[in-house]
């Protein structure tokens, strides 16, 4: 770790390291643009405290990386060792993240006169609805609710005694913001403003698109993501099915890796859904998914079952593609500040199936909304969030 130094910057994020035998440490891809991005828009040196796990995470980017490669300083320590403190004594300012593990970070920044700023990005009935949504077990659902009841009373408690607070996406901003003295709200993304659709190729794939709705070709739509029952991954063939059933032509294609491919594969073939819903595994974001989705696109379908403020909404609105999605806290806080999309209630496959099809009857309004929805990307940019997000962080040290 870098020596005492007031203008330095430590995060210490919620996702976990696993440590391995030849010394490296596995992180995810996402995890490293973003440091690279605070990095970029941090005038200090940067360091990062992670916390040990024995399994990586389900995230599809996990990479090993060596710590001497990486351009800031990386250590791995239980958040519960002293040592910790002369860590958070060292720093000019610290990040850490809302959760169990890091409830007592900003009691100890305080000891030891280090402003220390939350991020958060679940709010409770989130935190509540991806439980009942994974765990299958009555008694472990009933005992891990239980748990988060409990554990949002200490966020409430950690969240007082912190300096500021840095809210991805409007749930946690809303819940939250009146609990410390400088909230921040930002939209999370790894699209860079080179990784944004060019207007005059966006004008050109909404021309094709009106090409295609006059000639009666399908309408392309797309998922990408974790293949995971928090996603709504199970609820996209119910909503293929009913397409169909209203005689809407489309093509869905569905890209990401996980627990349900099997389950995925089973249910286009059962349901006869071959030829109108296709599997593409996991791609390269940059190289391979972002330019598939900007050119072969014409509406991403979010089943999304609860709050999770994902990057996927706004780097889909970056390809200038808009979303239809339920409308769960995190994307109907979206739609309140950009039109750039359609919501419907929670958990109604047949009622999305009718938005898209009133979607792909509509060119002019389809064009709207991905005009509004790149132009938004736009405003949000990964390089625009984390020099928002660094100059927040600036000001918490400063008032220090």
């Amino acid at each position: 770790m870098a020596p005492k130094d007031r203008r330095s910057l430590l995060l210490i994020p919620t996702l976990p390291a696993v440590t391995t035998p030849a010394g490296g440490v596995v992180l995810t891809r996402k995890f490293i643009a973003g440091c690279e991005a605070f990095r970029a828009s941090w005038d200090g040196p940067l360091d990062l405290l992670l916390r040990p796990t024995r399994e990586p995470t389900d995230n599809l980017d996990n990479v090993e990386v060596r710590p001497g490669d990486l351009a800031f300083g990386l250590r791995v320590l239980p958040l519960d060792d002293p040592a910790v403190k002369p860590l958070l004594a060292a720093a000019g300012v610290v990040l850490g993240g809302l959760c169990h593990e890091q409830s007592h970070l900003a009691a100890w920044s305080a000891e030891v006169g280090t402003p220390f700023a939350y991020t958060t990005e679940y709010t409770l009935r989130t935190r509540l609805q991806i439980a009942s949504v994974e765990v299958k077990n009555p008694l472990r659902r009933l005992r891990r609710m239980w748990f988060e009841r409990g554990l949002e009373r200490r966020h409430e408690v950690s969240l007082r005694q912190a300096s500021g607070l840095q809210c991805n996406g409007t749930p946690t901003f809303d819940a939250y913001r009146g609990l410390t003295p400088d909230a921040l709200l930002f939209f999370d993304t790894r699209l860079e403003q080179a990784h944004l659709i060019g207007a005059g190729m966006l004008d050109e794939r909404l021309r094709e698109r009106q090409r295609r709705q006059a000639a009666g070709e399908p309408i392309r739509l797309a998922f990408s993501g974790r293949l995971k029952e928090m996603k709504g991954v199970d609820h996209l063939l119910p909503v293929a099915e009913e397409l169909r059933r209203l005689g809407v032509p489309f093509q869905l294609d569905i890209f990401g890796d996980g627990n349900l491919n099997q389950a995925l594969d089973e249910g286009i073939e059962d349901r006869s859904l071959a030829g109108l819903v296709r599997r593409h595994g996991t791609l390269d974001f940059h190289t391979e998914l972002t330019p598939r989705i900007q050119s072969q696109c014409d509406l991403f379908v979010a089943c999304h079952r609860q709050g999770d403020p994902s990057c996927t909404y706004l780097e889909t609105f970056g390809c200038g593609v808009p979303i239809a999605g339920y409308a769960n806290e995190a994307f109907a806080g979206l739609l309140e500040r950009t039109e750039s999309g359609v919501s419907v209630p929670m958990d109604q496959p047949e009622g999305l199936a009718r938005a898209i099809q009133a979607l792909a009857a509509d060119t002019e309004r389809l064009a709207r909304l991905s005009h509004t929805a790149r132009a938004f990307a736009a405003e949000n940019t990964c390089e625009r969030t984390f020099a928002a997000r660094a100059d927040h962080l600036e000001r918490l040290r400063r008032r220090a």
